[in-house]
């Protein structure tokens, strides 16, 4: 999803669905479907992966995993960023121990409310755009990426840092220029904050789970050795036809049984089920829940909580309104799985 940073999603959903169908037919995307069981990937037992203890930025859980969400600032103001998401978490009764931020390139960190966050001791999750990638790469940005790589070192918190996430998606094109493009920037901004010494940052590689059905995410990948955690975003991919149900465990299947040859934790960067399923959505949060628990590779999680207004069903991703919902997603917020103190 977007957040803030203007890169909408409203005319994605149709496109991916488009290359899907175009590119294995409408019997892959039924098999797709009916794949998954929600043991897990395959049906199978989830393997124990041995991840490195030692990976900078939030400490890894030994067991159970980090709660945390974006939520919709209201009103769109500094105060308004930290009421937010006090009333969320008053609303679920829980403590978020880690608060999804978003940022334009040319967009500073380290301002009020960041900072209100970082001092309570949440971890933030700082998802940040970029302009055109060749403009990294051509080194014209060295200037602004050294600067926020000074003020995310100030932070007094630890940062999990998504470069131009979802890269994989269609609409971005014209800013990734593929691959190789994505693969050199993150080269260049990564190595800028080593230079600089920056060790309060997790590197954190965030395409999109249809990316793993479809095989366009893979090839992003920067390397186990330039990655910390690994992360994907998991939406349902045909919210807008009725009676389409895409359960969590469909959704992140392909995603989980790529990760596992990866030993490195896992967050999920942004999930939602959207108001349009109705009185499926309780459940679906639940299943998701049960999904996470069942495999801990995944040490992380983050809800999207975002409603805007004239957008139709499928787009209102907030639970406020939803007392079901919210009531399930209180739930697994209140498990002391998703508790960790570290």
């Amino acid at each position: 999803m977007t957040g803030e940073d203007g890169n909408s999603r409203r005319v994605l959903w149709p496109i991916i669905i488009a290359l899907i169908l175009i590119g294995s037919g409408l019997a892959a995307v039924n098999a797709l479907r009916t794949r998954a069981r929600p043991g897990g990937a395959s049906g199978d037992r989830p393997a124990v992966i041995r991840l490195p203890a030692d990976l900078p930025g939030p400490p890894v859980p030994g067991s159970g995993a980090y709660l945390g969400a974006w939520v919709q600032p209201e009103p769109f103001s500094q105060a308004g960023r930290t009421q937010s998401i006090e009333r969320f978490e008053s609303a679920i009764g829980a403590r978020l121990r880690v608060v999804h931020l978003y940022r334009k390139w040319n967009q500073a960190v380290g301002t009020a409310s960041d900072l209100a966050f970082a001092r309570r001791g949440s971890y933030l999750l700082l998802s940040w755009s970029t302009p055109d990638l060749n403009m990294v790469i051509s080194g014209s940005q060295d200037a602004l990426i050294r600067q926020r790589a000074a003020q995310i070192a100030a932070l007094p918190t630890k940062v999990f840092l998504e470069v131009r996430w979802e890269m994989d998606r269609p609409n971005l094109a014209r800013v990734v220029h593929g691959p190789k493009t994505f693969l050199a920037a993150w080269s260049r901004i990564r190595s800028i904050f080593v230079a600089r010494h920056v060790s309060n940052v997790a590197w954190t590689w965030c395409p999109t789970a249809a990316g793993f059905d479809n095989g366009t995410a893979a090839p992003y990948y920067p390397g186990d050795r330039n990655v910390d955690w690994i992360c994907a975003d998991v939406y349902p991919k045909t919210p807008w036809i009725a009676n389409d149900y895409e359960p969590f465990p469909v959704l992140a299947d392909a995603f989980i049984a790529w990760a596992r040859h990866h030993p490195r934790p896992i967050i999920i960067g942004e999930f939602a089920a959207p108001a349009s399923y109705g009185n499926r959505r309780p459940g679906w949060i639940a299943t998701a829940g049960r999904y996470i628990k069942a495999h801990p590779q995944i040490k992380a999680v983050a809800w999207f909580d975002q409603t805007s207004s004239g957008d139709p069903a499928y787009y209102h991703f907030a639970l406020q309104d939803d007392a079901p919902s919210l009531e399930a997603f209180a739930s697994m917020a209140r498990s002391s799985y998703f508790g960790p103190a570290s």
